[in-house]
């Protein structure tokens, strides 16, 4: 998948590092970190930053950057359930009512 991401030029050799985290599956907010942190050191100001998770619901999360490599919580954990699970599913029920209209027509 790296390989193919990189050969299709959506990733450089700078986001490897940023997709091996992701691919390891380390937690959201060391990912936050290390990106802020590289940002930090190439004097780009940044205070406060969203953090959108796409698992089974979107939750949403801001975040402020905190002095001794913390993240401090503005918001609370707001989201819905419209995560990909859910997507699936409402294409699966879609798709099976697609199917069976299709059915009934052929054999009538």
């Amino acid at each position: 998948m790296r390989t193919c991401a990189f050969d299709a030029e959506l990733i450089n050799e700078n986001a490897q590092q940023i997709y091996n985290l992701l691919q390891n599956l380390r937690p959201l907010w060391y990912i936050a970190w290390i990106i802020l942190k590289d940002r930090i050191l190439h004097n780009q100001e940044i205070s406060n930053f969203t953090i959108v998770d796409c698992g089974d619901t979107v939750d949403l999360t801001t975040h402020k950057l905190l002095n001794d490599e913390q993240l401090g919580e503005i918001t609370e954990r707001a989201g819905d359930f419209c995560g990909s699970i859910f997507i699936d599913a409402g294409f699966m029920i879609i798709y099976e009512e697609y199917l069976e209209m299709n059915l009934q027509y052929r054999f009538t």
